[in-house]
């Protein structure tokens, strides 16, 4: 057999071995499981607390433009991020210490949303028209159509042949 023949293990012995293996790198299929679903409840956690703080239920946490779509558009900050843990979208945490520390921290309120006072927004919003004015990108641009210097079609408004002038015919 294969496995004997070449590797010199057996079957059993080869799968023994991955799944150590599996388990000091930190993928093994019980961890990966726990990683995404700590991804989802801390996404729900941070999505419904954001609803609730800003009253706005269609309300969605954007974690590249966050200056300008959430703390200068709703006027709420989200305080205590866990330090270790990057700021960017749950899904894209890739240990679970730093998704279980992110998601303690949300449960225990030390990671909470704050509404800002009309001041703090006020002097939020000059100092990302002062970043912006002295160059610094204040926001991500939006990626750029496919088609961009590409003449778009126009619709025949009458509905007929648009090589035949005059009404369609019926």
């Amino acid at each position: 057999m294969f496995w004997e023949d070449v590797l010199g293990r057996s079957v059993g012995d080869v799968a023994h071995l991955y799944e150590q293996w599996a388990c000091t790198q930190g993928h093994n299929l019980e961890e990966c499981d726990l990683l995404a679903n700590m991804r989802k409840q801390v996404t729900a956690l941070i999505s419904n607390r954001l609803m609730y703080a800003t009253s706005k239920w269609h309300a969605t946490m954007n974690y590249s433009n966050y200056n300008t779509a959430i703390v200068e558009t709703y006027g709420v900050k989200l305080l205590g991020w866990p330090a270790g843990v990057p700021f960017v979208n749950p899904s894209s945490i890739g240990t679970v210490s730093e998704i279980h520390k992110l998601h303690d921290s949300l449960k225990s309120g030390e990671c909470h949303w704050k509404k800002l006072l009309k001041a703090e927004c006020s002097a939020f919003s000059s100092k990302l028209k002062a970043c912006h004015v002295s160059g610094e990108a204040v926001k991500k641009p939006c990626k750029k159509c496919s088609d961009v210097g590409v003449p778009c079609k126009q619709k025949n408004l009458l509905g007929g042949n648009p090589s035949k002038e005059g009404p369609p015919s019926k």
